[in-house]
């Protein structure tokens, strides 16, 4: 690793001055973020009954409960944990979960082998905090015009900052151990959690699966992976 001048990184200064630099250029890359007011978690505007039954998360399995508040900029979520949970006791860790492309069934898995990730999680012991990204599930619509109106950002950008508020209501749940919040994401969410724990502290781990691809436009000649490799 070399400092943003060529050097070699000797110091944990340089380091920190490096990472300064990485975080800016990953701001950059997602784009110009709109002024925005983020209210605290709550259940007014939580997900209706018959959306929930659409989606197939309509109800849990015996010895877990199922919390669905909404967060942010008016953004619906589910709450998953044990029953078990003692709420003003020891807290728990959790982890927020981020799931591929999938616009016909949101954050719950369109095919799978075994117990959905976001109860299995649960049934292990987390508190697990998910919603449908923008474009997929209950938000499918709200994709469609959305460079239209924000033509400065990003898709990935609008996911990486929901991704952060969804820390601050997972914190806000009052059982979470805040030094504990993990990130999971699968594809696409697997990507948005690696640039929201690189953006924010208090994530403490990142599991991206199938979740990395270079931001680069590499010849095919290189071998190298790439966003879009041209034909050169």
């Amino acid at each position: 690793m070399t400092s943003t001048g060529g050097n070699p990184i000797l110091t944990s200064d340089q380091w920190k001055a490096k990472r300064e630099d990485i975080r800016q250029r990953i701001i950059w890359g997602l784009g110009q973020a709109p002024p925005a007011a983020n209210g605290p978690a709550g259940d007014y505007g939580a997900e209706p009954i018959h959306k929930a039954i659409l989606f197939g998360r309509a109800g849990v399995p015996d010895g877990l409960v199922k919390q669905s508040i909404n967060f942010g900029n008016y953004v619906t979520a589910d709450l998953y944990y044990r029953a078990d949970v003692p709420h003003g006791g020891q807290k728990i860790p959790a982890v927020i979960w981020l799931h591929p492309v999938s616009n016909s069934s949101g954050y719950v898995a369109g095919y799978r082998r075994g117990e959905p990730v976001h109860l299995a999680l649960a049934r292990a012991g987390f508190a697990v905090f998910t919603f449908d990204q923008i474009g997929n599930g209950n938000r499918l619509d709200e994709a469609r015009h959305f460079y239209r109106r924000y033509p400065q950002w990003s898709l990935l950008g609008k996911t990486v900052q929901e991704t952060r508020t969804a820390v601050d209501a997972t914190v806000q749940s009052g059982f979470v151990d805040s030094h504990r919040i993990f990130l999971l994401g699968y594809g696409t969410g697997g990507m948005a959690a690696l640039y929201a724990a690189a953006l924010d502290d208090r994530i403490a781990g990142v599991v991206s699966v199938a979740g990395f691809t270079p931001m680069r436009l590499d010849a095919i000649k290189k071998g190298t992976g790439s966003l879009a490799p041209s034909q050169e």
